[in-house]
């Protein structure tokens, strides 16, 4: 057990664990946990984007993050996989997380990233940016499809629970 977001929640400790869930997800989807999943502005796409209408959005110096809706031994698991590996280790870290989700999204899979930021009044919230994964499927819809797609599930497949350990949005 560790802290995360001010909650206790459970870190997976077995290499074979964390082995298993990230060759799962490059296995069925080709996703790996160090994809980029942005382009940062530079000033040699200013031209392109005055001639082309372009979806922007933020990134913020927040921790990146997939939250991963999967089932493994008969258990429905939310996980957030770090997007990163620390220096000397082989796995990211992984956290097991309570979120309350319908039982579809995890038998047939879901894969979200985000950033988990921290708030001005020192509570979290893990801001959902895409959607890669949904119905077993690799998502290949445009950003603003992808982004309806996470509306309509907060809003119609997710209940809000005291113990998770951040808000969603």
């Amino acid at each position: 057990q560790i802290s995360f977001c001010g909650k206790v929640v459970q870190n997976l400790l077995s290499d074979e664990q964390k082995g298993y869930f990230l060759d799962r997800l490059y296995n069925n989807y080709q996703i790996k946990i160090n994809d980029k999943d942005y382009i940062i502005l530079r000033e040699k796409f200013i031209v392109n984007l005055q001639k082309n209408k372009h979806y922007l959005s933020t990134i913020t110096n927040g921790n990146r993050y997939f939250l991963y809706l999967t089932v493994y031994q008969n258990r429905h698991l939310n996980l957030f996989i770090d997007r990163k590996i620390k220096e000397g280790y082989k796995y990211p870290r992984i956290l097991l997380v309570d979120y309350n989700f319908d039982n579809f999204l995890y038998e047939q899979e879901t894969l979200f990233s985000g950033e988990l930021v921290k708030k001005i009044d020192n509570s979290w919230i893990f801001l959902l940016s895409n959607i890669l994964v949904y119905q077993q499927e690799k998502i290949n819809k445009n950003i603003i499809k992808k982004q309806n797609l996470i509306y309509e599930i907060l809003g119609e497949y997710y209940k809000y629970q005291e113990k998770q350990p951040c808000d969603l949005r």
